[in-house]
């Protein structure tokens, strides 16, 4: 056996035994540089991501150990069955995707165009400069801001400026970026804006597939008259509440009956013979508060009158009340008002992806509650703010719900795009054979709904069937599985400062001037918690955590100094003396 060489040193020989010593040396010399190559390389991602980079150092490297890691041989990700069948489909070329806004939703629908290869480009409007979570957002390729001014120069008076309308802005932004596919998810705009910047683009970029409806399918969300005819026109199983014009008391007292089979009627009006509430000025909306936003002069000499429209449920809580109420309501051919039927039940809520009036994914989910519709002054619920539960996807019931839907979109007037959320009420009736339950549909609505974020395999179905052209459907519709979701309280505007204003603050100024006891100061902060539990939930992606971090710890504190400064103002302004 040969002996160890000597050290290059010239002293003692180096045996195993020091060997490993030498390893351990080396290991604990190496260790601060280590360390310090880590913070250099996290400082550098997050430098890259607030530059505009987003972070791309670390995702490199990443994939490189991956790639070393797996020997080229990738892992296919776990997805259920039917999204598994989708994602085997050939895939074919790329395109760009704008989309408009940068809620918790647009950003999951952003990484996962981003997963399948798909440029993203993400377009906002920002408050303050660079103060946008879309910014630091790895699956969002660009950030492009909306100009509400443009600035031009005149050649001899220098430089001016013109506020933009939203059709504007979209034109730019369309201009700047060329995309092929454009999927709306900004809530700040209203629909009168998003449908003429979808009219205006697509006369002047007839390419470009918009996910939103026109004007005639959006109309149905609007104007419940035209609704209801749709739903009558299709001649389906399913249909809408009882509703008819009338032109006298008498009918009134007809369809609420005798005493002893007394129904509830829902009384609305004075109406139009059509249904449509008078007044109505075409292109804009009434509430019940007056005129909305965006009102001409002719609206305005009408809103005295359209304040006087009026609803009521009868019958009332005794026959003599009911007989008064009517008397005093001027109901005759000129001015006739709409009755129409009180349906209760529980709700049911059927999200649904339309191209090119398809269905290519459907999934329903029902509450545990039962509603009333339309909503009485004393009813308990009168919404679908509940906690909803998934469907079993093999009942009757569902394959009834599918098979209208499907109906329902392959009729829709106008080239359709985009999605679509149905709303119904099941009624249970008492028969000779049993408990039956009969579905009315009430109302239908465009935009991407928010319950997508609590289905698992939602954003990835929904992803791949916009991008059409690059993955091949299959003929039969994906029923995505779905987890329980509670809303009701978790519903609303991203506002941190306005909650803790309205839940927080004014509950403690409601405890100190004994306004509220001690129970409700502790709801109302356990409203609190459970509105921001609920957000950091949309917000946080553990792949993603740039726009997490960026909103709560960036964005957030920005918005709530300007409220502060803006209320501060206003306080002050009202407080100055009158000149």
């Amino acid at each position: 056996m040969s002996s160890p060489r000597p050290s290059s040193s010239g002293g003692r020989p180096l045996t195993p035994k020091h060997h490993d010593w030498v390893t351990v040396g080396l290991l604990i010399s190496l260790a601060p540089l280590s360390i310090t190559l880590g913070l250099l390389v996290a400082l550098s991602d997050a430098v890259s991501r607030v530059v505009g980079h987003r972070g791309k150092l670390l995702p490199r490297l990443n994939a490189q150990s991956s790639n070393r890691r797996l020997n080229g041989r990738p892992q296919p990700p776990s997805q259920s069955v039917e999204t598994t069948a989708i994602l085997e489909q050939p895939r074919g070329p790329k395109y760009n995707v704008l989309i408009t806004g940068s809620t918790p939703l647009a950003l999951a629908m952003a990484r996962e165009f981003t997963k399948n290869g798909h440029r993203v480009t993400v377009s906002d409007h920002e408050t303050v400069r660079r103060v946008n979570r879309a910014r630091y957002s790895r699956g969002v390729s660009s950030f492009l801001p909306m100009k509400k001014v443009d600035t031009y120069a005149w050649p001899l008076f220098g430089r001016s400026t013109q506020t933009l309308s939203f059709p504007e802005q979209m034109l730019l932004v369309v201009k700047a970026k060329q995309p092929n596919i454009w999927l709306p998810c900004d809530d700040s705009i209203t629909e009168e804006e998003m449908m003429q910047a979808v009219g205006v683009i697509k006369s002047r970029y007839p390419e470009i597939s918009v996910y939103s409806p026109g004007p005639e399918a959006l109309n149905l969300s609007w104007d419940s008259t035209e609704f209801t005819q749709y739903v009558e026109s299709l001649d389906l199983t399913i249909r809408t509440p009882r509703s008819s014009i009338v032109m006298s008391r008498g009918e009134v007292h007809r369809m609420i009956g005798s005493p002893g089979r007394t129904k509830s009627v829902h009384l609305t009006g004075p109406v139009s013979n059509n249904g449509t509430p008078e007044p109505f000025v075409k292109g804009h909306r009434w509430r019940d508060s007056g005129y909305s936003e965006g009102s001409s002069t002719d609206g305005k000499d009408s809103l005295e009158s359209s304040q006087l429209e009026k609803s009521f449920h009868l019958p009332l809580e005794n026959l003599s009340k009911t007989y008064d109420l009517l008397s005093s309501l001027s109901i005759n051919s000129v001015s006739p008002w709409k009755a129409s039927s009180v349906v209760i039940g529980r709700p049911c809520i059927v999200h649904a992806l339309i191209v090119e009036n398809s269905m290519r994914a459907f999934t329903a989910y029902l509450g545990s509650n039962k509603i009333t519709y339309p909503a009485t002054e004393d009813s308990e619920s009168d919404s679908f703010a509940d906690t909803i539960n998934p469907m079993d996807q093999d009942s009757p019931l569902v394959s009834t719900l599918q098979q209208f839907s499907k109906g329902f979109i392959s009729k829709l007037p106008g080239y359709v795009s985009g999605t679509i959320s149905l709303r119904f009420i099941l009624v249970e009736t008492s028969t000779s054979f049993g408990l039956e339950v009969r579905p009315c549909i009430i109302q239908c609505q465009f935009g991407l709904p928010k319950a997508l974020l609590g289905i698992p395999d939602a954003a990835p179905t929904w992803a791949l069937g916009m991008a059409k052209p690059c993955v091949r459907m299959k003929q039969r519709q994906a029923s995505i599985p779905k987890q329980e979701i509670t809303s009701g309280i978790n519903t609303g505007v991203y506002s941190l400062p306005g909650a803790f204003f309205f839940l927080f603050l004014r509950s403690i100024f409601g405890f100190v001037t004994f306004q509220l006891c001690t129970s409700d100061v502790l709801c109302q902060w356990r409203v609190f918690v459970d509105k921001v539990m609920y957000w950091r939930e949309e917000l946080w992606d553990s792949e993603d955590p740039g726009p997490f971090f960026w909103f709560w710890i960036v964005e957030q504190p920005i918005v709530a100094f300007l409220e502060l400064l803006s209320r501060i103002l206003r306080t002050f302004r009202i407080m100055a003396p009158l000149e």
